[in-house]
């Protein structure tokens, strides 16, 4: 059994290794055993070949189990005739649309994941993004609805936002951390922390650079602490601006194994983003207890209370929000722990076996 992953994210290969900035082998692993027989999967991605790329904290791919190609250097349809099975995740209109043709017309079984949504990633991205997302949003609309296998992140959002009249289901690839938990120990310090790529328009971390502010100005100790890659400029000017330099601390990326010891003392994770399918990060920090607070967009809604949910760019909701539920911090984190369980790995793992088998063997018929 061969399977082809097509998801065009960017690999750093540094030497002979290549590492991945939010993909980790656990998760390609859940691919290859889906079937008794053993499988061998090739993911076809964007190499950026730099040995001076800054690769702390990224997670290194096993290229010995996996085979991976450089989307600028390979020709997709003539490849895609030598797998069993195509997994191709959306939103990439590009790829989506390719490998939706290719797999038709070879006749090859295939699973479209969608994790995100094309149209407000683009919309909140630039003024050229605006122009190119409602082209993007109908074209995606097309391909997932006429798309035999459909997997969506989300419970509803993303099943609203582009429909599948075929076969579908609800599955998660989330890792969660199952060796730690919190407790909520008083502190005068609040501790905010947010993971996610720092120059990426759409995560928004100015917003909770601003609350950070109001909150100082009133009288609080807060410090905010930012996990991910990306040129932190706009947001250390701000933060100078501000007068609050030194309340923001970069960690840059860090290993997936090694976040719970970033997060330790955090009073509350924040999700600022402008548009979010349903983010990992979330449910990994809810498996460790910590209070979740995020934007109501997207995904967010199905995993967040909702007296903690604000909306876009809104600093002073978010500021009310956290001092108003300072004094509830423990049975935020019991509901934490409880939504994290709903997406246990041993419970998406069997909806993703079952349904990918049944994929292949229908269309293999």
């Amino acid at each position: 059994m061969k399977i082809l992953f097509v998801y065009p994210m960017k690999i750093y290969k540094k030497g002979s290794k290549y590492y991945a900035p939010s993909f980790t082998n656990g998760i390609l692993k859940r691919y290859t055993s889906i079937f008794e027989n053993g499988a061998t999967l090739d993911w076809f991605c964007r190499i950026i070949n730099d040995n001076n790329s800054n690769i702390n904290g990224l997670n290194e791919i096993d290229i010995d189990t996996y085979h991976l190609y450089d989307s600028y250097q390979t020709n997709l349809k003539k490849i895609i005739q030598e797998y069993d099975f195509v997994i191709s995740r959306v939103p990439d209109l590009l790829y989506a649309y390719k490998c939706t043709k290719y797999c038709i017309k070879f006749d090859i079984p295939y699973v479209l994941e969608v994790v995100g949504c094309s149209f407000d990633a683009l919309w909140f991205h630039s003024l050229k993004g605006k122009i190119v997302a409602p082209i993007s949003y109908v074209l995606h609309r097309y391909i997932i609805r006429k798309s035999l296998n459909v997997v969506y992140v989300t419970k509803n959002f993303l099943q609203k936002r582009y429909p599948n009249e075929k076969n579908n289901i609800f599955i998660s690839d989330v890792e969660l951390f199952k060796s730690v938990s919190y407790r909520y120990q008083h502190q005068d310090k609040i501790i905010l922390a947010t993971i996610g790529s720092v120059d990426v328009k759409y995560k928004d971390q100015e917003t909770v650079v601003k609350a950070v502010h109001y909150l100082i100005k009133n009288g609080y100790d807060v410090e905010y602490r930012l996990i991910g890659p990306g040129n932190k400029m706009h947001l250390t000017e701000l933060a100078s601006n501000l007068g609050i330099r030194d309340k923001i601390i970069f960690f840059g990326p860090v290993a997936h194994e090694n976040i719970p010891k970033f997060l330790e003392g955090v009073t509350y994770y924040v999700q600022p983003s402008l548009t979010e399918g349903l983010p990992r990060s979330i449910l990994e920090v809810e498996s460790l207890g910590i209070p979740v607070i995020s934007t109501r967009v997207g995904g967010m809604v199905e995993i967040v209370k909702d007296n903690l949910l604000f909306e876009k760019k809104d600093h002073y909701n978010l500021s009310k929000i956290i001092q108003e539920n300072l004094s509830n911090l423990n049975e935020l984190s019991k509901y934490s722990l409880s939504v994290s369980r709903e997406y246990d790995e041993d419970i998406m793992r069997n909806k993703l076996n079952t349904f990918y088998k049944n994929a292949y063997m229908k269309e293999d018929e």
